[in-house]
């Protein structure tokens, strides 16, 4: 099993106020790997270049 610091994630939020306070909650717990994109298609844009490098991220999808 791997360290939580080493795992991916990717916020997806059109929020900034959102993904700020997302980001550092997930800091608290942790999650060092944090990637926060503004919109859909950043977001995919994202997810696919983590998916090529062998890496599968936890995604927050537009909290609210």
């Amino acid at each position: 099993m791997s360290n939580i610091e080493e795992k991916d994630v990717l916020i997806i939020e059109d929020s900034p106020a959102v993904g700020i306070l997302l980001k550092e909650f997930l800091n608290k717990l942790g999650l060092k790997k944090i990637h926060h994109c503004q919109n859909g298609k950043t977001g995919i844009e994202s997810f696919k270049e983590l998916v090529e490098a062998d890496k599968v991220p936890l995604v927050f999808l537009d909290y609210n």
